[in-house]
């Protein structure tokens, strides 16, 4: 009764009941039916920020759980809740611009793929002066006569843990310091912006040095004469960018792209060279790049693999998939009960059975399921592991035919087979013509543009150069350090996981 209890609609009550099976009556079934199509306030970051209050103030709709000792909730319209925030975070992004930034967007959703259309600067450290250099320099001198006394055989046990607390003091008046002393400079902030988003925990996330990507230079005029404006900036208007629309629907790229991470994961399962070289290449590009799509892994490990299955379903039927998720899974009816003696049984191993292992966990951290076709990290791997894509791949009825226009499917027919097969099928129903060309294309070996030519996403590791030439150092945004650290908590994505670069 109290799961009924979250809908106050007596018809909804008993649509919930009666047109459930009677094994699926049970509280958790109830409510799952209620909530399927709604999101939560308890874990949605902008319904977080936006507030139930607010957000029924501006007409939403709230379905409450009475019987909650957390208050839980959840609502349908999520278009609302996005304005509702972004319009609370204009006032923000509009405070911020005035310390001299070109733009200032407010962006509650603001992903690794969002961030992907810009570029980024960072701010450079300044040598302290004055009372910041001397309390600095007094710091140092006081942390050095702690160590000392911390190891000298008169320091007694109690006195050496008044020393250690005394120490943490210090260096974290050091570090507030030391983020301090990094500013932006004048010129960059000129052409640069900033994004106002949200953080995992739902409040306003300032993240400065934005600068949009601009688009390929067309080729200069060849009467060899400079342009007017050369190395004047135009002004910078923020755009709302939009992909480039291709053959295949959102869904479809999903489906593309998850047949491409079951096939790179399966393969990786079996290749334990290639996945330690990938995990350590993961945590290598990490601390020498903050851009989150470095690396095809997810390596705090989130298991990717789960979800392949439900935006590509013939994966479930597919030898080499089900087979690399049963491989992982065999594990669990051997390792110890408890994480201790887990820990002991691991070690316990051999250098070959722990590679096998941690070929099989790392291959289940890929995480290729992009919505678009843009250069992907994990096309590095394909390569490494000397996979070919049309091995595993084939392009049929049901899984690629039916989800592309007639137009699109003649066009292809007619390039791989003949342009009189294209014709044939020109004439034909579209789901005819799409039985047709899966039979025409079997064993062809065609592959989709952004699978035949993949194409990997290089960064470079600005970081590596800053430590190798300190007069160029760039220094990093004290309060995207502390987003940083959040970051891998939380990818939506999702990937909202991602640190700012």
């Amino acid at each position: 009764m109290q799961a009924l209890a979250l809908s106050d609609s007596h018809t909804e009550q008993e649509a919930a009941w009666f047109e459930s099976e009677p094994y699926n009556r049970d509280p958790q079934s109830i409510r799952r039916r209620f909530i399927r199509d709604e999101q939560t306030f308890t874990s949605n970051r902008i319904a977080k920020f936006v507030g139930v209050e607010a957000f029924e103030a501006a007409g939403g709709t709230v379905r409450r759980d009475l019987f909650s000792d957390m208050d839980a909730a959840w609502y349908r319209d999520h278009a609302l809740m996005v304005r509702l925030a972004t319009e609370r975070l204009d006032s923000i992004a509009a405070q911020v611009q005035a310390e001299g930034w070109q733009w200032a967007k407010a962006q509650p959703e603001c992903d690794v793929f969002a961030r992907a259309q810009y570029q980024r600067v960072s701010p450079r450290r300044l040598e302290p002066t004055g009372e910041a250099a001397q309390e600095l320099a007094a710091i140092d001198k006081r942390i050095a006569e702690i160590a000392a006394l911390q190891e000298s055989d008169d320091t007694d046990d109690e006195m050496w843990e008044r020393l250690a607390d005394e120490e943490q003091t210090l260096s974290a008046r050091q570090a507030e310091i030391e983020d301090g002393l990094y500013a932006f400079d004048p010129s960059d902030m000129a052409r640069a912006g900033v994004i106002v988003t949200l953080g995992h925990d739902g409040e306003p996330d300032v993240l400065r040095g934005f600068i949009i990507r601009e688009p390929a230079a067309p080729e200069a005029a060849t009467d060899g004469k400079p342009s007017a404006d050369l190395g004047v900036a135009a002004p910078v208007i923020v755009p709302d960018v939009k992909p480039v629309k291709g053959p295949h629907s959102e869904k479809l790229t999903l489906r593309l792209n998850a047949r491409r991470t079951a096939a790179v994961a399966a393969a990786l399962a079996n290749n334990p060279h290639v996945a330690l070289a990938a995990l350590i290449h993961s945590q290598m590009a990490g601390e020498y790049s903050h851009r989150g799509e470095v690396s095809a892994l997810d390596v705090s490990f989130h298991d990717q693999s789960t979800d392949l299955a439900k935006h590509a379903p013939e994966l479930n039927s597919d030898l080499a998939y089900t087979a690399f998720v049963a491989q992982r899974q065999t594990w669990g009816a051997v390792i110890p009960g408890d994480s201790d003696a887990l820990l002991s049984w691991l070690i316990e191993q051999t250098d070959e059975q722990l590679l096998q292992m941690l070929a099989q966990y790392v291959a289940s951290t890929v995480d290729g399921v992009a919505k678009d076709e843009t250069p992907h990290a994990i096309n590095a791997l394909i390569p490494a592991l000397g996979l070919t894509l049309a091995d595993t791949w084939q392009p049929t009825k049901a899984g690629y035919f039916d989800h592309v226009s007639k137009q699109r499917i003649v066009e292809i027919v007619s390039a791989v087979v003949s342009p009189a097969e294209g014709m044939k099928l020109a004439k034909l129903t579209k789901a005819d013509a799409a039985t047709e060309a899966e039979r025409l294309m079997a064993g062809r070996g065609w592959l989709p543009e952004h699978f035949a030519n993949p194409a990997s996403l290089s960064v470079e590791l600005w970081d590596r150069r800053q430590e190798a030439d300190p007069t160029e150092a760039d220094g990093e945004d004290a309060e995207d350090r502390d987003s940083d650290a959040d970051g891998a908590t939380d990818r939506e994505a999702d990937a909202d996981d991602d640190r700012p670069y």
